[in-house]
C-alpha cells in the first residue's frame, strides 16, 4: 500500500491513502508522504486519513493548512475539528487562512466545543474578516452567561454588523445580560441601539 501511494495513476493513490487511514497507527508516516502529492485529490484523501488516526496526528494534518489548494485545506479544517480540543491552536491557525470559506469552517469548528473554546473565540474577534467575527459571537451566544463578558467586548467593534450580532446574541441570556444591553441601547448606530431596546422590552 505505501508503494501505490507513489503509483503513477492519481486515483490509485487516493484509494491507497484512504486504505492507509483505516490501518495502524504506525501508518502515518506513510501518509505523511501523501500530503505532498501533486494531486490535491491525494492530498485531501491524505488528510482525511490522518484525520482517523486521532490527536497524535494533528502535527502532521496541520501541516496541510499551508497547501495552496483551498478544497485541502477545508478538508485539514473538517479533520481538524474532530480531534478535540488539542487541535484549537490549529484551527486557530486557520483562521489567518486567505480564503473565507476555509476561515468560517475555521470558526465554527471552534464553536462546537462550547464553553472550552471561550478564549479562542475572543482571539477571533480580531480577525480582519467581520463574517468571521459574527460567527464567533453566535457561537459565543450558545454558551450561555459564560459568554457575556466576551460579547460586551464585542460591543466595541467597528464594525455595526456585528455589534447588532453581539446585541442578538445577547437578547435570550436573560436578566445577566441586561447591563451588556443598557450599553447597548446609547450605541451610536440606531440599527444597534433599537435592536437593544428591542431586547431589554422584553425583558420587562
Amino acid at each position: 500500500l505505501e508503494r501505490a501511494l507513489r503509483h503513477g495513476a492519481p486515483e490509485v493513490r487516493v484509494a491507497a491513502a484512504e486504505t492507509l487511514g483505516s490501518l495502524s497507527p504506525g501508518i502515518v508516516t506513510a501518509l505523511q508522504e501523501g500530503l505532498t502529492d501533486e494531486d490535491p485529490n491525494v492530498r485531501r484523501a491524505a488528510v482525511e486519513a490522518l484525520g482517523k488516526r486521532g490527536p497524535r496526528a494533528i502535527a502532521v494534518i496541520q501541516e496541510a493548512l499551508h497547501d495552496h489548494d483551498t478544497g485541502v485545506r477545508l478538508a485539514t479544517v473538517a479533520a481538524l475539528s474532530k480531534l478535540g480540543l488539542p487541535a484549537i491552536p490549529a484551527l486557530l491557525a486557520a483562521l489567518g487562512d486567505e480564503e473565507g470559506e476555509v476561515r468560517i469552517l475555521a470558526v465554527e469548528a471552534l464553536g462546537e466545543y462550547g464553553s472550552l473554546a471561550i478564549p479562542a473565540l475572543q482571539e477571533a474577534f480580531q480577525n480582519e474578516d467581520s463574517e468571521v467575527r459574527i460567527r464567533a459571537i453566535q457561537s459565543l451566544g450558545q454558551t450561555g452567561s459564560l459568554g457575556i463578558p466576551s460579547l460586551e467586548r464585542a460591543l466595541e467593534d467597528t464594525d455595526v454588523e456585528v455589534r447588532v450580532s453581539a446585541v442578538e446574541a445577547l437578547a435570550p441570556m436573560g436578566l445577566a445580560a441586561v447591563p451588556a444591553l443598557e450599553r447597548a441601547s446609547r450605541d451610536e448606530a440606531s440599527k444597534v441601539a433599537d435592536r437593544a431596546r428591542e431586547a431589554l422590552r422584553q425583558l420587562d
